[in-house]
């Protein structure tokens, strides 16, 4: 359990920092290109993991969410703190 929050804690901040990046800096298009791209992401690392031995149960599925949700909300606070805050709001 604690692997598979530790495997989406750090997949989504490795994920997220180069997105929350371009969501800062770029034009509207690029940014939702990024975004996509971030979901893209987000899923295939999802299921990589899921082929992998580390999904047992429910439990592990709840801690991989978890992981996945505290790693963005890291990853976006760690580039507001780096890049300030973002260029346009939707």
């Amino acid at each position: 359990m604690i692997a598979a929050f530790i495997l989406g804690f750090f997949g989504a901040v490795v994920i997220g920092l180069p997105v929350d990046y371009l969501w800062r800096r770029s034009r509207r298009s690029v940014a939702f290109v990024a975004g996509i791209g971030n979901a893209v992401a987000v899923i295939a690392l999802v299921g990589v993991i899921a082929a992998g031995p580390v999904l047992k149960g429910p439990l592990e599925v709840a801690a991989l969410v978890v992981g996945l949700s505290v790693g963005t909300a890291a990853a976006n606070a760690a580039a507001s703190r780096v890049w300030g805050p973002a260029a346009h709001r939707w």
